[in-house]
């Protein structure tokens, strides 16, 4: 028997949290999402979070840990979305998924289930030498042998040396373009093509 006239239990989220069953409410899923968030081992803000998650305003994953959102656990696909990004910032999902009411063998199947995190990618500037105008515009003009007018090759080959520097020097400056999703390139390669048509044979005239 508790001597104590509030009876204290264990909250079956995290094992520790306190929750009083008499008097006084247990916190909702924002507070603890929140909480959770918080306690990432790579420190992330609202705003990290929702670009993470591809949202374009950084409310659209706020909301979800403001006083605003007063349930008592988590639409089970927001966990999911919630967990696989928590992941990323060396978040155990379970601790999220469980938000959706998830518990036992139920969080370690839908934690195996979470799609792998992208790798992470590394941008480095480093600084690159360039051979001579000279050297590039003889280059440029093998290039253009066979591709070019006879006339045009000169022209063209030392525009070319002279325009490559600062060209590359802008493009490294530039967001880098996305690579298409695989899936989607396999699904564009696989529609039909169509097929060559038979040159028609003339008519003839008697």
């Amino acid at each position: 028997m508790y001597k104590n006239p509030v009876r204290r239990a264990t909250d079956n989220l995290d094992g520790q949290r306190p929750i009083f069953l008499h008097g006084a409410r247990m916190e909702n899923a924002g507070t603890r999402l929140k909480a959770i968030r918080e306690a990432l081992p790579k420190k992330a803000g609202v705003r990290e979070i929702a670009r993470a998650l591809g949202y374009d305003k950084s409310f659209k994953y706020g909301y979800y840990e403001s006083a605003g959102f007063k349930k008592d656990v988590l639409p089970f696909d927001k966990a999911k979305e919630f967990a696989a990004v928590f992941r990323q910032y060396g978040g155990d999902p379970a601790e999220v998924l469980a938000l959706a009411g998830l518990s036992g063998d139920d969080q370690v199947r839908e934690s195996a289930a979470l799609p792998d995190p992208a790798p992470q990618l590394i941008y480095a500037m480093m600084p690159v030498a360039f051979p001579s105008e000279e050297a590039l515009t003889r280059m440029f003009e093998t290039i253009l042998e066979k591709l070019a007018p006879p006339d045009l090759v000169d022209v063209l080959a030392q525009n070319l040396a002279l325009r490559l520097p600062t060209a590359l020097a802008q493009a490294s400056a530039s967001p880098p373009v996305p690579v298409r999703d695989a899936s989607t390139a396999d699904a564009a390669d696989a529609r039909p093509r169509a097929k060559p048509r038979q040159p028609r044979r003339p008519e003839q005239h008697t």
